[in-house]
């Protein structure tokens, strides 16, 4: 489970205690001196990690000049600009960029975040307060220039600069890394503090990889938030699907809803289709559109009567409120095991033959890193092996992947046995994802009813389950083609978006973008959703040396050995930082370097 602010005090007292004895607040752990003399050293590198833990952070990326087409660029993604001169720091609004000179009118003196009252160095990283309004951060640009001329005109202010005068241009962005690196890092000690030190161990010594897909961002007003990933999993030609990722927070902006499509991983992502379905649906109720592109509708979700892991644990306080304290699958105090997931009770009223459970979840990184070695063995045969598969009949790797329990499959019981039902899709590690199955219960009379949540162990993030028996009524969904769609370089790829075809919008490099515009349906005097549904796939570009290990991969390729595998490479990353530990720590104690 994801650490409360609350516990991460509470936590970062007893590992001091813990660290520095004292007469009080020390962890009651019964141990050896040389396994307290590991703990201590991962202790201490725990606390540091929680100091900075669980912050949001934004990147500054710089250069030396500032160019026509730069700028116009920034300008089309509607960033906020920002004039630095010696004597002060201006926002401008209504920014036209020339040959040789840009110019705006004055809209406010620059105002501080409330984390600091000073900029940024070029190139770094830094924190902001999300919850306290700074992100409009996330959309600024910052011209540091020699000299600004100022003139007077009826009713404005207005500031120009030549670009010869502009030493240094500063574009800040979502730093998505360091941000997911820093709440990692604060659910390690809230695994710590719950006795999940196994794992979180291991995630300590663990290289982050990377391996996602399309990230999806939306206009929220003062800036553009991150919403999720989009076709998750879809790493090959075969498997190409639609995904319906839900866009919270999205707001109108001079008639339009605006969203971004951007690549930020050593991936090449072909989108085929980007439209949105708005929904206009009386006020509290649900709507979500399923993997098979089926709306459900909701009008009363009903959290789980009871929940436990499959060890027994009751975690029903983790899985029954919607507030991003996820469980993560390990116990405390257990052997690792294979399998993974949640046992879930709800009520059953009579005569029904049909419910529909939603939940939000993700899938973690520790799915991520796995992934990641396993096709590190293929070597040099990689680029091969992706050919092959980009032609592959996608349900073999779909019953491939259910074999080794990589979705997150859902099972009913009836009559005292547990019986398949479907699964969910891959939902991507970036981000919590809303969804929804829609499950036949016309077999099932044993109350109340029972449901089995379960995946590999460690590869799923599980927030919130929940569950709606009520009739489907009938929202107005208003299909939006995107109307312009315009990437970094300003190449208009409108049509290669607004149809499912053979042309596709390809991403072949970070920091690729493309910023979409959808003009917005009339309002109605209803509660209103938003959903992306897109279409597409990704290639993973990884290094392609090496001589393959064919006979560990055809091991781990057979049925259930994946989770073995994941289970046999978090054990060892274990004992690595075990030893590194140990080292470090007797190092220390010799007065050694």
């Amino acid at each position: 489970m994801h650490p409360n602010s609350n516990q991460m005090k509470k936590f970062r007292l007893q590992l001091i205690s813990f660290i520095f004895p004292g007469n009080s607040g020390m962890l009651n752990l019964n141990m050896s001196k040389p396994v307290r003399a590991v703990l201590k050293v991962t202790g201490v590198i725990i606390l540091l990690l929680l100091i900075d833990a669980c912050h949001s952070f934004y990147k500054v990326r710089t250069t030396p000049e500032a160019q026509p087409e730069t700028l116009t660029s920034l300008k089309q993604l509607n960033k906020n600009f920002v004039f630095h001169s010696e004597f002060a720091a201006l926002t401008l609004n209504n920014i036209i960029v020339g040959d040789d000179s840009i110019w705006g009118d004055y809209e406010s003196v620059y105002t501080f975040p409330s984390t600091g009252h000073s900029f940024p160095a070029p190139n770094s990283s830094n924190r902001f307060a999300k919850k306290k309004g700074d992100g409009r951060l996330l959309n600024e640009v910052h011209l540091y220039t020699r000299q600004m001329q100022k003139n007077i005109l009826p009713g404005i202010t207005r500031y120009a600069a030549a670009l010869n005068d502009i030493y240094r241009l500063d574009v800040y962005n979502f730093d998505q890394g360091r941000t997911i690196l820093s709440w990692v890092m604060g659910a390690v000690g809230g695994y710590f503090a719950a006795g999940l030190t196994v794992i979180m161990i291991a995630l300590l010594g663990m290289a982050i990889s990377g391996d996602s897909c399309p990230y999806v961002y939306v206009n929220q007003g003062d800036h553009f938030g991150f919403a999720g990933e989009i076709y998750s999993g879809a790493v090959y030609a075969s498997l190409e699907r639609n995904d319906y990722l839900y866009l919270p927070g999205l707001v109108e902006e001079n008639g339009n809803y605006l969203l971004k499509i951007s690549n930020e991983l050593d991936e090449v992502q072909h989108t085929n289709l980007a439209e949105l379905l708005v929904i206009d649906h009386p006020e509290n109720s649900r709507v979500l559109f399923d993997k098979y592109g089926n709306c459900q509708t909701a009008d009363n979700i009903m959290p789980p009567i009871s929940a436990t892991s499959l060890s027994g644990a009751d975690i029903l306080q983790v899985v029954g409120n919607k507030d991003s304290i996820c469980y993560f699958g390990i116990d405390p105090g257990i052997e690792i095991p294979l399998t993974g997931g949640v046992n879930l009770t709800f009520d059953l009223p009579p005569d029904v033959n049909s419910c529909k459970l939603f939940i939000n979840a993700r899938n973690s990184i520790w799915l991520d890193h796995v992934f990641h070695e396993f096709h590190g063995m293929l070597g040099a045969y990689q680029d091969t092996w992706t050919k092959r598969q980009d032609k592959a009949d996608p349900q073999n790797f779909i019953n491939w992947a259910l074999e080794q329990k990589i979705p997150l499959s859902v099972y009913v019981q009836n009559k005292g046995e547990w019986k398949f039902c479907d699964y969910f899709n891959l939902a991507g590690p970036m981000a919590l994802k809303e969804d929804v199955l829609a499950l036949d219960l016309r077999d099932v009379h044993e109350r109340p009813l029972k449901i089995k949540l379960e995946a590999g162990t460690s590869f799923w993030e599980i927030d919130y389950v929940g569950m709606d028996y009520s009739t489907d009524f009938t929202p107005v969904i208003t299909t939006v083609s995107v109307e312009h769609a315009f990437t970094e370089d300003q190449v208009n790829v409108t049509e290669l978006l607004n149809r499912v075809d053979s042309a596709y919008y390809v991403q072949p490099e970070t920091d690729n973008v493309a910023l979409l515009s959808f003009p917005v349906p009339a309002a109605r005097d209803v509660e209103r959703t938003v959903i992306l549904h897109s279409k597409g796939y990704y290639h993973i570009n990884r290094e392609s040396d090496g001589i393959p290990r064919v006979a560990r991969l055809n091991k781990i390729r057979k049925p259930g050995q994946f989770s073995l595998y994941s289970r046999d490479l978090l054990k060892s990353e274990l004992d690595k930082l075990k030893v590194q530990s140990t080292l470090s720590f007797v190092q220390g104690s010799n007065g050694k370097k």
